[in-house]
């Protein structure tokens, strides 16, 4: 019961250090097709999604999927990539409390999920017995 209670807790840091970090990135400006060397990236690869979407349609086997899928999964960093975003003006120790809040999250998760398999019986809590 006691690891339980640490994974929740580690759960819950880690939960509240991203979002409280995310809260600190703004975006500046957004356009929807990532450019390179003045080729719309974005627009290619939703026409290249398009007709493999329409491959798999006809011709539905392993290899078009993966095709259709990696195309997707480009098309979405092609998005990522098209943002500006920073990090907003936060102290020093502001950031220290939230890398701190995430470790020992992470550090709570490990503890409780991964070092409890070769416990000794006097090590156990007592209540449980």
């Amino acid at each position: 019961m006691k690891q339980l209670g640490q994974a929740l807790l580690g759960f819950a840091l880690v939960i509240i250090g991203i979002v409280v970090f995310l809260m600190n990135i703004h975006v500046s400006t957004f356009t929807f097709f990532w450019r390179y060397n003045n080729v719309n990236v974005g627009a290619v690869l939703l026409l290249l999604v398009a007709v493999a979407f329409i491959t798999m349609l006809v011709k539905y086997n392993n290899l078009t999927v993966g095709v259709f899928w990696t195309l997707v999964a480009l098309f979405f960093i092609s998005i990522i990539l098209s943002l500006d975003f920073y990090i907003s003006h936060i102290s020093a120790f502001m950031l220290v409390l939230i890398i701190g809040t995430i470790c020992v999250g992470i550090a709570l998760l490990l503890k409780s999920l991964v070092f409890t398999k070769g416990m000794k019986e006097e090590d156990k809590d007592p209540y449980l017995k």
